[in-house]
């Protein structure tokens, strides 16, 4: 096994994801999760992991998101300015209206992850609109980060811009929740084709209850047997 340093990215620098090469490995069949085609329906197993990634995903997110906000404020009430007579910058009357958008959108992505996991631990079957529940929750989760990090940076002002200080990471970080799959692209397309009745065999929802059981004998050697 050899991991080559290929990880040079705009954001996630600490994940250090870099390539993994795999010379001659081998396998034992019981160790073998599933083998399917490029492009077909997998099985069970995937489903069942599905929906617990992309809540998952956008609690990332959203946790950067949080971070940045309260960051700033932290900034905020400890900074004065001479135009206030060196009050705390964030008795400005932009600063809390800054404040209280960043709030909102984190309020409202908040609640909406919390809701869904609060359904699918206690195995509600929301049917033809699992799918879309899951890629919206991941999507507006992530552009409710990217939305209150973008304001958490107007409340701290041009010193935001310094890689010195961790808003300038967060920012960086925040960035890669479009990308992280499913895509952004991926998740409005995917959210829509359900309700425009053009629904193919990629979007459409999967049967059964969730979270979905894995079939016997069936399991991954880095998750607990009661999976």
């Amino acid at each position: 096994m050899r991991t080559v340093p290929t990880w040079d990215t705009l954001g996630l620098r600490a994940t250090a994801s870099h390539d993994t090469h795999l010379d001659d490995v081998f396998v034992p069949h019981e160790r073998v999760v599933g083998i399917f085609d490029v492009g077909a329906v997998p099985d069970g197993f995937v489903f069942a992991i599905l929906p617990w990634v992309l809540p998952m995903l956008g609690n990332v997110y959203l946790g950067v998101g949080r971070r940045a906000v309260d960051l700033a404020l932290d900034t905020a009430r400890r900074r004065t300015t001479r135009s206030t007579g060196d009050a705390p910058v964030a008795s400005k009357p932009f600063v809390q209206y800054l404040a209280a958008e960043a709030e909102l959108v984190l309020e409202g992505a908040t609640a909406q992850l919390d809701e869904l996991t609060a359904g699918l631990t206690a195995g509600v079957d929301y049917g033809e609109r699992t799918l879309p529940r899951l890629f919206a929750a991941k999507e507006n989760a992530t552009r409710a980060a990217r939305q209150a990090t973008e304001l958490a940076m107007e409340i701290v002002g041009a010193s935001s811009l310094h890689r010195r200080g961790e808003l300038e990471r967060l920012y960086r970080d925040v960035r890669a929740g479009a990308f992280h799959r499913p895509t952004a692209r991926r998740c409005t397309t995917s959210s829509a084709a359900p309700y425009s009745g053009c629904c193919s065999r990629d979007f459409s929802p999967v049967p059964g209850k969730w979270p979905i059981p894995l079939p016997r004998g069936r399991r991954s050697p880095h998750l607990p047997r009661s999976w």
